[in-house]
């Protein structure tokens, strides 16, 4: 609730766009595809101004059980008519549903090692392969670079994470490949391809 805060204080229109996402595995028996699943949700207005109000938020996690929220000393959760202490985190919470239009990510995956698999490498040797085999398909930069796997390895051994990553994934998310040039010499660079 207080980074959501602090999003929506920084910038409000972007603020909104705020989610919180939570991974789980699929467990035997669940109809669900694949073996992780990835939920998003978004704090409740009223969650985040019972966060932010005056004299404290008016309640925190428990830290026993973290589906459980805990009141302030000077407040109570009205539930079925009684007053109480805690209440699960469900009223605070909503579930992010895109039915209409199922989410489309611009990043792939399937292409660079990923990096917690001892069978798959991830150093320069394997980026130059990954980058030398998709530009002998011909394919686009943009499309190459969009790999998911390949963004973590660049972010965590040649682009600042605070400077470049920022800009060249929001180039990779506006599908702008024509501003990548600098990115794919340094890229290139970094590789060993001229």
């Amino acid at each position: 609730a207080t980074l959501h805060a602090e999003a929506l204080r920084k910038d409000p229109e972007k603020g909104k766009l705020f989610v919180t996402m939570k991974a789980r595995p699929v467990l035997s028996g669940e109809e669900i595809d694949g073996v992780a699943t990835m939920e998003a949700y978004q704090l409740t207005d009223q969650a985040l101004a019972l966060c932010g109000r005056e004299g404290g938020p008016a309640f925190t996690q428990s830290k026993s059980d973290c589906r459980v929220a805990k009141v302030a000393k000077d407040c109570c959760f009205i539930i079925d008519k009684k007053e109480s202490k805690k209440s699960t985190m469900e009223p605070f919470v909503a579930r992010v549903f895109d039915i209409a239009r199922p989410f489309k990510s611009p990043l792939q995956v399937g292409g660079f090692p990923i990096a917690n698999r001892p069978t798959e490498v991830q150093n320069v040797g394997t980026m130059g392969l990954y980058l030398r085999q998709r530009k002998q398909r011909g394919e686009p930069f943009l499309q190459t670079v969009s790999d998911l796997h390949l963004l973590l390895f660049l972010g965590s051994n040649l682009l600042d994470m605070a400077v470049d990553m920022p800009v060249l994934c929001s180039k990779i998310a506006e599908g702008k490949a024509a501003e990548l040039e600098g990115f794919q010499m340094m890229i290139n660079c970094y590789a060993g391809i001229d």
